[in-house]
């Protein structure tokens, strides 16, 4: 199996979360995504200090997620 970078696998994962929540809702059960909370200390840390482009920065450099992801995971965490 080829290495995969960790954005690849991020990417894979999400993907793969999206198939099992449209079974859940097709089958009726009740589906929770395990990566509720996976925002970063330190991208959390900005974020609330008011600092959200230094939030979404911090997110993209630890997980390596893209622009978007990080925009909305970001805009998520702060409810």
């Amino acid at each position: 199996m080829p290495s995969q970078t960790m954005p690849e696998l991020m990417e894979q994962v999400d993907r793969i979360e999206r198939q099992v929540e449209l079974i859940s809702q097709k089958l009726g059960i009740p589906y929770e995504s395990g990566r509720g909370g996976a925002v970063p200390e330190e991208a959390l840390q900005l974020a609330r200090s008011g600092d959200r482009q230094g939030a979404i920065a911090k997110y993209r450099e630890l997980t390596g997620a893209g622009l978007g992801e990080a925009a909305a995971a970001i805009e998520e965490a702060l409810g």
